[in-house]
């Protein structure tokens, strides 16, 4: 079977790439032909060797503008080009099925925020084309499937809950000399308990929460590890930033707790 999966950028982030790598390799196992079609692969992002690139620029666009841009492109080429089924990640039109891991107005509303920017509105905009231009959509929980029909008016029979996949080979619980070697590779000492937040979304995520709360425990035997992106400045001295790790499961076997305070969390792949 031909299969495209489609991503606006891939990139080292969060997530969707995670689920988006998890469906390449998935699909490659059953014996399948992959094409991957994306504006921009970053740089040290590694993508399978059996995998068909294809690149479509979204050319000099404003920025607001440069999804739909890319959303034309897709569309265009995958009526030009034949495949067995074609899954898009979101916000793009003329693919069999699109995922929908977050909408904007559930984001929005989560978020208190009352006035909507040009770029809310295409977001929001480029969301409904997609969602009714699709055969199906995935979306990645039962709170996700509620929203699309209530804040999005789409017919509940076109709507199907899938779980984001889980690469059960690479999370799970380490030995004990392992996990040793990797808490002096981390600098994580027993003198004091250790919360790890991993982020990519940090204010939707509820960092600012947990600045203010560990503001006010700085005299307790505590730290705060965040990894994740973008860079995190703080002053606080029981708060460290490690930057992106493209092993997380690392820490997550050495550390006390994972907290993940998120004001929106469609699924939560990060404590599934």
């Amino acid at each position: 079977m031909k299969v495209a999966l489609i991503h606006y950028r891939y990139t080292l982030r969060g997530g969707l790439e995670t689920r988006l790598m998890n469906y390449m390799n998935f699909f490659l196992e059953r014996g399948d032909e992959v094409c991957l079609i994306c504006s921009r692969i970053s740089e040290g992002v590694s993508v399978p060797e059996n995998v068909r690139i294809v690149l479509l620029s979204p050319g000099l666009v404003l920025k607001p503008w440069r999804q739909k841009a890319f959303s034309d492109k897709v569309k265009k080429y995958l009526g030009n080009n034949q495949f067995d089924f074609s899954l898009s990640l979101g916000r793009t039109e003329g693919q069999d099925a699109v995922l929908a891991p977050g909408n904007h107005v559930g984001y929005l509303r989560a978020l208190k925020k009352s006035s909507f920017s040009v770029s809310d509105g295409q977001q929001i905009e480029m969301e409904k084309r997609s969602f009714l231009s699709s055969k199906v959509i995935f979306a990645c929980s039962e709170m996700i499937r509620h929203e699309l029909i209530n804040d999005y008016r789409i017919d509940e029979d076109k709507i199907q809950v899938l779980y984001p996949p889980l690469n059960t080979k690479k999370f799970k619980i380490l030995e004990e000399s392992t996990r040793i070697a990797l808490k002096e590779k981390y600098d994580i000492r027993g003198d004091k308990k250790t919360f790890l937040f991993v982020s990519s979304s940090h204010e939707r995520k509820g960092l600012p929460f947990l600045f203010n709360l560990f503001e006010q425990l700085q005299n307790e035997p505590i730290e705060l590890i965040i990894v994740g992106y973008p860079k995190v400045h703080s002053a606080l001295d029981n708060v460290r930033f490690l930057e992106f790790s493209n092993h997380p499961e690392e820490l997550y076997n050495i550390v006390d707790f994972t907290i993940h305070p998120a004001i929106y969390e469609p699924f939560g792949q990060i404590v599934s």
